[in-house]
């Protein structure tokens, strides 16, 4: 099975953000000593609007855009989960045929 690297790596910046608190504009935290994984989720995610930038390289999570987000790859999940069990489904219906 695939590891989704890309999300993990999502998530621990975003994390290391959530847990510092840096929510806000003002409480934005520097990402420092990241993974080149992890710094490749930062620029997604800044492209995203997931995370900003504040100025002199401290950054927080924009709350809005993280729920979006978030919300957007659950429901991804569930209907690939669906498009799953169809297809087992239909698999087993013709093969008991």
């Amino acid at each position: 099975m695939p590891v989704p690297y890309r999300a993990i790596a999502e998530r621990r910046v975003t994390d290391r953000l959530l847990q510092a608190n840096a929510v806000w504009p003002g409480s934005g935290q520097p990402l420092e000593q990241l993974r080149w994984p992890q710094q490749r989720a930062l620029a997604r995610l800044l492209t995203a609007g997931v995370i900003r930038e504040e100025g002199d390289r401290r950054y927080y999570v924009y709350a809005p855009a993280y729920t979006a987000r978030m919300t957007d790859r659950r429901r991804r999940m569930v209907i690939a989960m669906i498009c799953v069990i169809f297809a087992m489904s239909a698999i087993l219906a013709v093969v008991n045929f």
